[in-house]
């Protein structure tokens, strides 16, 4: 995976599902396969990253990789207008087309942006996220976001130029009263950083490279994750 890690460019790779089925297990396979992946990129990248759930946060030390922090940036808002969000229907009047468009021309909009990022960004428009994909005419910007409970959960943002995040909270009108964010902000200004105490996934990092992630207070954005 290619990361803009503040403007710098990075190679990282990231683990996705591990998992041996019942008859299979205890004969040392995962092992195997680990060591086999190792050998095969050893020297091709500059860091390692998975996301364990809690049963096996034990196994991946093992092969030497450490658990990292993970930061979310969030602020209250205050917005006096009605929303100007167009929700997305992917399968209508070629908004796919569009999309994978605006994904492939958008500039970086976090402080660690996935480069070539059409095909996983796709498994999430085309299923969990598909009716949650909205644009934002004034800023021709392509949002991944869930408002719930006056809560704007701002996932992504695809635009061609640096947007403003307030802007783009306000374009879902006055029932939102915070923003939080699945990636970590270029601009940081005016938000709260907190480490992520409750979630189902618990990030495991190898090589140094990776450690400015958690110095810096980045977030490998939410869209990322495979």
């Amino acid at each position: 995976m290619v990361f803009r890690e503040n403007g710098v460019q990075r190679h990282y790779i990231q683990l996705g599902t591990v998992m041996t089925s019942k008859a299979c297990r205890n004969q040392g396979l995962i092992r195997q396969l680990m060591e086999e992946i190792q050998r095969d990129y050893e020297g091709k990248t500059e860091g390692w990253f998975l996301f364990a759930n809690e049963s096996v946060l034990d196994f991946y030390p093992k092969f030497g990789y450490r658990r990292s922090d993970e930061f979310e940036y969030a602020k209250n808002v205050t917005i006096d207008q009605e929303a100007t969000a167009v929700k997305i229907q992917i399968g209508e009047n070629n908004e796919l087309s569009r999309l994978m468009r605006g994904m492939k021309e958008s500039c970086p909009q976090s402080s660690l942006w996935l480069e070539s990022n059409e095909e996983l960004t796709m498994f999430y428009a085309l299923d969990y996220m598909s009716k949650d994909i909205y644009f934002i005419p004034n800023q021709e910007a392509y949002v991944f976001a869930v408002l719930k409970k006056g809560q704007l959960h701002l996932q992504q943002v695809f635009a061609p130029e640096k947007v403003d995040l307030d802007r783009i909270a306000a374009a879902f009108g006055r029932e939102v009263k915070s923003l939080i964010l699945g990636f970590s902000p270029i601009d940081k200004q005016g938000f709260t950083c907190s480490k992520i105490k409750d979630s189902d996934t618990v990030l495991h990092v190898k090589g140094s490279a990776l450690d400015i992630v958690e110095e810096d207070c980045l977030r490998i954005p939410e869209l990322a994750h495979t």
